[in-house]
C-alpha cells in the first residue's frame, strides 16, 4: 500500500475513485426491498434510503454494494432482545436490514434497557409506548411511522459505520476486537446522524 494513499483523506480517495455514470453522477449502492413480516413494515423504505444515501459523506457510500430490505424471522409481533436488526457483511459489502413490527413485544430485556433503546428521540416527540407485560417482556407500539424511521436511521447509520472501516482497513490501523469494531461504527453512528438528521430539528 502507497504511502501517498494512506496519507489521502477518506472522502479524497471516495471523490476519485467512486463509480459514476455517463452524466458524471454517482451510482448508488442497489438497494433491494423485500416483503417485510407479518404485522412488520420496513421503517426506512427503498425511497427514503436512496434520499438518505444522497445526504451523508460521500466516504461511506464509497465501495458499498448493496443494501437489502429483509424479512424478519420469528413469530408475528415479537422481538428477542439479542435479536440482530442489521448486518453488515464484508465480503459481499453489503448492509442487511429487517423488518420490524410497529406494535409487538421485546424479549429478554428489562424496562429500563428498552426505554434507553427505543426512546433515544422522546425530547422530539418521537418514542414508542411501552409497558411492562411481564419478567423480561417489554410490550411497544410506535404511534407513528415517522418516529420509528428516525430509530431506525440509526441502525443504517451504524452499519455504514462498519462499511466505513472495512473499506479503509489497508489505509487506517487494523480494529482488534468486536466491542472497539462497534464503538467505532457507533461513532460514525453519531457523525452521520448529527450532521444529516438532528439539523432538522
Amino acid at each position: 500500500m502507497s504511502k501517498s494513499y494512506r496519507s489521502k483523506p477518506e472522502h479524497i480517495i471516495a471523490k476519485s475513485n467512486i463509480a459514476r455514470d455517463e452524466d458524471d453522477h454517482i451510482l448508488m449502492p442497489h438497494i433491494i426491498q423485500r416483503k417485510p413480516a407479518y404485522g412488520d413494515i420496513h421503517p426506512l423504505d427503498k425511497a427514503t434510503i436512496k434520499i438518505l444515501l444522497r445526504k451523508i459523506p460521500i466516504e461511506y457510500i464509497y465501495g458499498l454494494k448493496r443494501i437489502e430490505l429483509r424479512t424478519r424471522d420469528g413469530k408475528y409481533g415479537r422481538l428477542k432482545w439479542s435479536q440482530p436488526l442489521g448486518y453488515y457483511l464484508p465480503n459481499e459489502k453489503t448492509i442487511w436490514l429487517y423488518s420490524y413490527p410497529i406494535r409487538g413485544s421485546v424479549e429478554g430485556a428489562t424496562l429500563e434497557e428498552v426505554r434507553d433503546s427505543l426512546c433515544a428521540f422522546s425530547e422530539f416527540g418521537f418514542a414508542p409506548d411501552l409497558h411492562k407485560k411481564k419478567d423480561n417482556v417489554i410490550e411497544y407500539h410506535w404511534p407513528n411511522h415517522f418516529g420509528l424511521g428516525l430509530w431506525y436511521s440509526r441502525l443504517l447509520f451504524h452499519e455504514l459505520g462498519h462499511h466505513f472501516v472495512e473499506q479503509y482497513r489497508h489505509k487506517n490501523s487494523r480494529i482488534k476486537g468486536w466491542e472497539q469494531e462497534e464503538l467505532v461504527a457507533n461513532l460514525h453512528r453519531s457523525r452521520m446522524f448529527r450532521e444529516q438528521i438532528l439539523s432538522i430539528f
